[in-house]
């Protein structure tokens, strides 16, 4: 499903809680059908972006958007990441698509959206 219209939410990595809900409601209120998103750590600001990808022709959805903190891990062990990555997903119903993140203390972070019933 393609898209091009995107939506940018900025602020403090420990303001996550505070995002999600903005992402959450702005979907809700614009009734769009979301497709993608993306994080970006900014590490002299320790502030995220998140993207927003959406349609505003596709079928609207809600959305649950939430983190995992993996912890500090390999970056080398490819296949112990794509294991933790699996048992997150498999916490979740509906998940449309993840993005991660690594903070500037190595904390290997993945956000998920996933759409609601």
């Amino acid at each position: 499903m393609s898209h091009s219209q995107f939506k940018v939410f900025k602020g403090k990595l420990e303001s996550f809680q505070d995002l999600k809900k903005q992402i959450e409601s702005f979907v809700d209120a614009e009734r769009v059908s979301a497709r993608s998103i993306g994080i970006e750590f900014i590490e002299h600001s320790k502030e995220i972006f998140i993207s927003l990808g959406y349609s505003k022709d596709g079928t609207y959805m809600s959305v649950n958007i939430d983190s995992a903190n993996l912890g500090k891990v390999d970056l080398n062990d490819t296949a112990k990441i794509e294991s933790l990555m699996a048992a997150e997903a498999e916490k979740r119903n509906g998940v449309i698509c993840h993005e991660l993140c690594i903070t500037d203390t190595n904390e290997f972070m993945m956000i998920f959206m996933s759409a609601t019933k």
